[in-house]
């Protein structure tokens, strides 16, 4: 039997490590629509309690604690405050109910003050670094304009050849271009200037927006078909071969578009780049492709496009421009469906 004693210290031991911990404040900007709710991070199954707003912005809550614990109170669980609570705390809370989880002060708990002092300074000191990297930012874009206007005013001078790199050609692919041509012209002899050009021909070759160049092959009757008599109508420029399997796995597609859209101003102009004619004839009458076929036998125009896998094809518009490159499956679809409505 335990002592009256041992009775009493464990009553005042209870008492000791649970204790009333009050959370009150004030919200400032409260709609009153939105339901404020305190949860305590006790373990995976917490949940949250409402807490009582007035129409003054004002709550008030209070719960025995154990031991300190972390706790939320939030309007939006993605704009929360950080608590952290003690047994026996009088926590007093100021917040806005605009930005609610930055806008705050809260007294009365140690921990929750030290939380609430690091947080807001790193969120200082964030804000800080934002205005000085637009800063950054700005002198560089500055100091950039200032470059590409000198590189474009002084196109045929070699130093131009030396300052092009520090521009990024994706975001001025027209100095490049324009560059290239004008010290080719002017340097036709120049090592370095060659090489710059060849490098930039190269990138920019089969862009977007760029003409199509023309190709003239012979069909399966010896006929050289150019791909400029389709001119008018929108085109897939198809380079295959019968070996390939994704290229034969693609024609059903194909198949399916032309059929589609073929009346509506669609064709097909299919480059063949197998190794025989033989083959090539074969598949044309197994796989019944009933659009320009043509056979480029000393893939000489595989080459120039620089086709390094197959199917490679390039959609192209009305005007013989090249809308896009390696359009294949229901991506021709969505194409078609936006240039021939």
């Amino acid at each position: 039997m335990k002592s009256f004693l041992s009775i009493v210290f464990t009553a005042i031991s209870l008492s000791l490590c649970a204790q009333n911990v009050s959370v009150s404040g004030k919200i400032t900007n409260y709609s009153g629509s939105d339901s404020l709710k305190l949860i305590f991070l006790t373990d995976n199954n917490a949940q949250p309690v409402s807490l009582t707003v007035d129409d003054k912005g004002e709550f008030a809550y209070t719960q025995k604690l154990k031991k300190p614990e972390f706790a939320q109170i939030y309007f939006n669980r993605n704009d929360a405050i950080i608590l952290v609570l003690a047994p026996g705390e009088k926590v007093k809370l100021h917040a806005d109910y605009v930005g609610f989880g930055q806008n705050y002060t809260v007294t009365g708990s140690k921990e929750s003050e030290q939380w609430q002092h690091n947080v807001q300074k790193t969120q200082a000191y964030t804000q800080e670094l934002a205005v000085k990297r637009a800063e950054v930012e700005e002198l560089e874009q500055k100091r950039m304009n200032e470059l590409v206007s000198f590189i474009n005013h002084n196109a045929t001078s070699l130093t131009t050849l030396g300052l092009i790199n520090m521009v990024n050609i994706e975001e001025y692919p027209d100095v490049y271009e324009n560059l290239a041509t004008q010290l080719h012209l002017t340097y036709p002899d120049n090592f370095l200037v060659q090489d710059f050009y060849k490098q930039v021909s190269a990138r920019f070759f089969l862009k977007e927006g760029s003409v199509i160049p023309d190709i003239k092959l012979s069909d399966k009757n010896g006929k050289i078909v150019a791909l400029s008599s389709l001119r008018g109508k929108v085109v897939l420029l198809d380079f295959w071969a019968s070996w390939c399997g994704p290229c034969r796995a693609e024609i059903p597609n194909i198949k399916q578009a032309y059929s589609t859209y073929h009346s509506k101003g669609f064709d097909v102009y299919s480059v063949s780049i197998d190794r025989t004619k033989d083959a090539w004839l074969q598949a044309l009458t197994a796989l019944n492709m009933p659009w320009t076929n043509v056979f480029d036998a000393s893939q000489e125009y595989a080459s120039q496009f620089g086709v390094s896998s197959i199917p490679f094809t390039i959609l192209i518009d009305q005007q013989g421009k090249i809308i896009a490159k390696n359009v294949r499956g229901g991506a021709l679809e969505q194409y078609l469906s936006q240039l021939l409505k």
